[in-house]
């Protein structure tokens, strides 16, 4: 371990962050939560969106049908703070946030059709934030439960960014269960880790009864009103002092390739970007190309639907001045699949299997042929006159009377 670079100018200070939540599905809302909470902190702070690439697996959370405060998305029960605003910007959502293109995030080896707004483009004087937020394990990151992210390709990734001369000074923070175990393999210099939990389960901080699901995790809530209530002081050793196992219910672990790490204010991190740098930031990147937030009214819920979540704003005017999609095209009419075979005899049989249950004499009233023919059964027994009380047989067994 060796410690940070001596500090740059602060004309030559530029701070960037890379925030992801890699769970899908209604039932993860925190995931999304606890990535939005980041990312509310980082902007709190003074870091621009031009300079976060947001990566939201759940970015259908706030339209989702089954929320009851559509267009929102809360990390409290009380609702006091809103984290999906109106300029949130999300740069990857749903399958686009995958191993494949956070590790191309990382060390800028996206496809060149990827637009400026969504890389990381970051410089050998930059400080980086990276925020993990999802489901894991011993050794592994899950992506949307589709695929999983190894300790060792994150390593390696880091590793790249340090050769490649992709930052100064880089911060990861995981909130998993088992997140020390995602940075504990971590060898590249200049790099802080913030671990929520040691070998153990990192847990949710309660449940909003009218959402049905929890808000945010214990971890990530913490270091959320840390870093909005520790303006002036927010080294690592302070935080590291607030975050108590009996409130978590895991323990936290700082570590990483830094020696002196607990010096380290946290703020340097999440923001305060020289003005110069944030006046020199482009209004709109590609704006034509970057997710518009709206309100979930039925028009933009129609139009979400419509465009599978990647409804688009255009040099940043609301979607209810455009028309909406185009409609999807009708399906074409296709050859009967073996599946449709297999439900149409399963149909088939059931019809022959309730036909044979039914009593004898109901079939021969009917002038049904199946088990009688002419009043006679095929034992050659005469059956019983309309005045007699049958014996009738089933597939169930015998039984007595009509």
């Amino acid at each position: 371990m060796r410690a940070l670079p001596t500090p740059v100018g602060a004309a030559e200070i530029n701070n960037w962050a890379v925030i992801v939540s890699s769970s899908s599905y209604w039932h993860n809302y925190r995931h999304a939560a606890n990535a939005l909470s980041m990312y509310h902190a980082a902007r709190g702070l003074g870091l621009p969106d031009g300079r976060i690439v947001l990566m939201l697996a759940g970015g259908g959370v706030p339209c989702d049908a089954r929320n009851a405060a559509p267009g929102s998305v809360f990390n409290t029960a009380r609702r006091e703070t809103e984290l999906y605003a109106t300029d949130v910007q999300i740069d990857y959502r749903g399958a686009d946030v995958s191993v494949a293109n956070l590790l191309g995030v990382l060390t800028d080896t996206v496809s060149a059709s990827v637009p400026a707004s969504r890389r990381l483009r970051s410089s050998a004087t930059s400080r980086v934030l990276v925020y993990l937020a999802g489901h894991g394990g011993d050794e592994f990151f899950k992506f949307r439960d589709v695929e999983e992210m190894a300790a060792a390709e994150l390593s390696a990734a880091i590793g790249s960014m340090w050769a490649l001369k992709r930052y100064g000074e880089l911060v990861l923070v995981v909130d998993t269960c088992q997140a020390e175990s995602m940075s504990a393999a971590i060898c590249a210099p200049a790099v802080v880790s913030i671990a929520s939990s040691r070998g153990e389960s990192s847990y949710s901080l309660g449940q909003d009864n009218g959402l049905g699901v929890a808000l945010v995790d214990r971890f990530t809530h913490a270091l959320h009103q840390f870093l909005r209530s520790a303006v002036n002081a927010t080294s690592f050793a302070r935080l590291r002092a607030s975050l108590l196992r009996d409130d978590l219910l895991s323990t936290i672990v700082v570590g990483g390739s830094v020696v002196a790490a607990d010096d380290l204010e946290l703020h340097d991190f999440f923001g305060f970007a020289p003005a110069s740098l944030v006046a020199s930031e482009p209004a709109a990147i590609h704006a034509a190309e970057r997710p518009h937030r709206w309100r979930c009214t039925p028009r933009r819920a129609a139009a979400w639907r419509q465009s599978e979540g990647r409804a688009l704003s255009v040099g940043g005017v609301p979607l209810d001045d455009w028309p909406l999609p185009p409609p999807r095209a009708p399906l074409q009419p296709q050859e009967p699949s073996a599946l449709a075979a297999v439900a149409v005899c399963s149909v088939l049989c059931l019809f022959v299997l309730l036909a044979r249950s039914l009593p004898k004499y109901d079939l021969y009233r009917t002038g049904a042929t199946v088990l009688v023919r002419n009043g006679v059964s095929r034992k050659g027994k005469s059956l019983p006159s309309v005045n007699q009380q049958p014996q009738t047989t089933s597939l169930l067994g015998s039984r007595d009377g009509p």
